[in-house]
């Protein structure tokens, strides 16, 4: 019978940020979702996990429990770049490699048809291994029969495992725990209640009871689990490109010596792009030093462009912060192609404001601070304040629409209703902050005379309140009586939260 396997890498998104930030190794760190302070945490180092710290929760609670809690999120480019180095090491093992739907630092493998040329399972499996961590990614490889008992035993123990019959693998993994499996942190916490740890006493549940208890999504995992697994390994297509690289006699640590050698290639790319009658829209930078580190920088022109000279720049903004550990000796050029519109037309045009040279600064914004640097407030559905809005990405520049007052009838109004009144703007913090317990630090103020409109009588408090059913499970229950207090530094924006009897600063009032 043909064996499948399945490899785990460690936490591919945290080995991600660990190598961007060398000095948080014996540090908290966590990776979120989105750099929000509700947003959920997924995955966390050992020193986050021995603090009590879970996946799942949300940013802010982690950060009270952990106040030095380090925490940033992965681009997801960042993570299929990484993902498909990984893919071209393992392709050089076995021609059979299905990705994981569910878990990106997962794939499955076969490899029927290899035992001639390694002496043993556990050959391949510690040549796969010593291949991957000379890259910097450590990875737990499990030999079996199916790809859900190989997924549960390799996400469970680290190293390697190679099984000799199906009954020793589904009985190893019955006793893996139930954190592995892709469920939801409601999900996985309601089972821990119940007693329920393992992988045998989950599926040990009756089919209707996990189906009405924990959703479609529970009764979907219960029955991968228990299936036969029958179908074979789905390879993936893989991309036959010849790689632009260069390997150096000697290795560099100076980027004004290493920079001609990425000029040669950089034109060498752009000639084979330009063969194809395509344009460039991406370029990804590897870099490879002596003592094993591995940089990969994924660079976009605002617009796709054959300009050496342009893409030169670009590569030299991202460098240009860049410290090696050591010398250079590997350089690897790949580029994102796309076919140019034939016709492009400005949908712009205006005087004094110069779209494309806007774009070509938010270009080298994005070379030097990252492709995440350049962003828009967007607003989202939520009462809570710091919950209203999120940071998107911004690719282009563009001009801000005209907004006119208009009557019932249709026509533009003579002047603004509120112009009599100056405009207050209040600024919400990234976090609320407490000031003190059982609400005794806010002064209720009825009225503030610092030119705020504020109607006669306006002592009632302004309430925000909202409960785990009307929320889709976003946020807590709550309860916020907000008002407007004076104070040395200005007017604050405060509330009380009437569940716990503290306050919070919300904001300020300009």
């Amino acid at each position: 019978m043909a064996l499948r396997g399945c490899i785990s890498i460690d936490c591919l998104p945290l080995q991600i940020l660990l190598r961007d930030n060398p000095g948080w190794e014996e540090t908290p760190v966590a990776v979120t979702r989105e750099e929000k302070p509700q947003s959920p945490v997924l995955a966390l180092n050992r020193q986050a996990r021995e603090k009590g710290l879970a996946a799942g929760m949300s940013y802010a609670s982690a950060l009270s429990l952990v106040p030095d809690l380090r925490a940033r999120a992965v681009p997801h480019c960042r993570v299929e770049a990484a993902r498909d180095r990984i893919v071209m090491l393992i392709s050089a093992f076995t021609p059979d490699i299905e990705l994981c739907p569910f878990d990106t630092d997962a794939l499955w493998v076969s490899v029927d048809g290899l035992r001639f040329l390694f002496d043993s399972e556990s050959g391949w499996i510690q040549t796969v291994r010593r291949a991957l961590a000379e890259e910097g990614y450590p990875a737990s490889v499990v030999l079996g029969f199916t790809r859900f008992g190989t997924y549960a035993i390799a996400r469970s123990n680290p190293g390697s495992i190679a099984f000799a019959s199906r009954k020793e693998e589904r009985a190893r993994m019955g006793r893996s725990s139930i954190d592995i499996l892709p469920l939801s942190y409601r999900a996985r916490s309601t089972l821990s209640k119940l007693e329920i740890r393992t992988v045998q006493q989950f599926v040990s549940l009756p089919e209707g009871e996990a189906m009405r208890r924990f959703g479609k999504e529970a009764a979907r995992v219960r029955q991968a689990i228990l299936s036969d697994d029958p179908l074979p390994i789905q390879p993936l297509v893989m991309k036959e490109t010849i790689p632009c690289g260069r390997h150096l006699d000697a290795p560099l640590a100076d980027l004004d010596l290493l920079m001609p050698h990425i000029d040669e290639l950089l034109a060498i790319e752009a000639g084979r792009v330009e063969k194809e009658r395509a344009v460039i829209s991406g370029l990804t930078l590897i870099l490879r030093t002596e003592d094993g580190e591995v940089s990969t920088d994924l660079i976009r022109p605002a617009v796709p462009t054959l300009k050496t000279r342009l893409l030169r720049r670009l590569i030299l903004l991202r460098l240009s912060a860049r410290q090696f550990s050591s010398g250079v000796e590997d350089i690897e050029l790949r580029s994102d192609r796309t076919i140019p519109s034939r016709g492009q037309e400005e949908l712009f045009t205006v005087r004094a404001r110069d779209l494309h040279a806007g774009a070509l600064a938010f270009a080298a914004i994005r070379a030097r601070f990252g492709n995440d640097s350049v962003c828009c407030a967007q607003l989202s559905d939520s009462h809570v304040p710091e919950s209203s809005f999120r940071w998107v990405p911004l690719k282009r520049p563009v001009l801000p629409a005209p907004c006119q007052e208009t009557t019932a009838a249709g026509y533009p109004t003579a002047e603004h209703p509120t112009a009599e009144y100056p405009a207050a703007v209040r600024r919400i913090l990234f976090a609320p902050r407490q000031t003190t317990r059982h609400g005794t630090g806010v002064r209720r103020t009825p009225r503030i005379s610092t030119g705020l409109h504020q109607p006669r009588g306006a002592a009632e408090p302004f309430v925000v309140s909202g409960s785990w059913w009307g929320t889709g499970e976003k946020d807590a229950p709550f309860v916020r009586h907000y008002y407007f207090n004076g104070s040395e530094s200005g007017i604050l924006w405060v509330f009380i939260d009437m569940l716990t009897r503290t306050s919070w600063v919300q904001g300020a009032v300009d």
